[in-house]
């Protein structure tokens, strides 16, 4: 999947999310699968790749933390 924007980050994040809910769903498993995601998107070319890797750490252990705070259901717009 070739990634243009941030909507198509979305629309990926989105589908990831379904299939382990997919899963979950019908695993009969007595644990979720789940997963964060951190993302960055190279608009800037200065921007030096440690600072992308550092943004999308940054997003992924935000989404963790956002995560930690709902209750076990999925992730809100997933």
């Amino acid at each position: 999947t070739q990634v243009a924007s941030p909507e198509d980050i979305a629309l990926i994040r989105q589908r990831l999310n379904a299939r382990a809910e997919a899963f979950n769903a019908g695993s009969g498993l007595p644990f979720r699968v789940g997963m964060s995601f951190g993302t960055a998107v190279h608009d800037d070319p200065k921007e030096t790749l440690e600072f992308l890797l550092a943004r999308a750490d940054a997003g992924l252990y935000a989404e963790k933390r956002r995560k930690k705070g709902e209750d076990a259901g999925p992730p809100k717009g997933a």
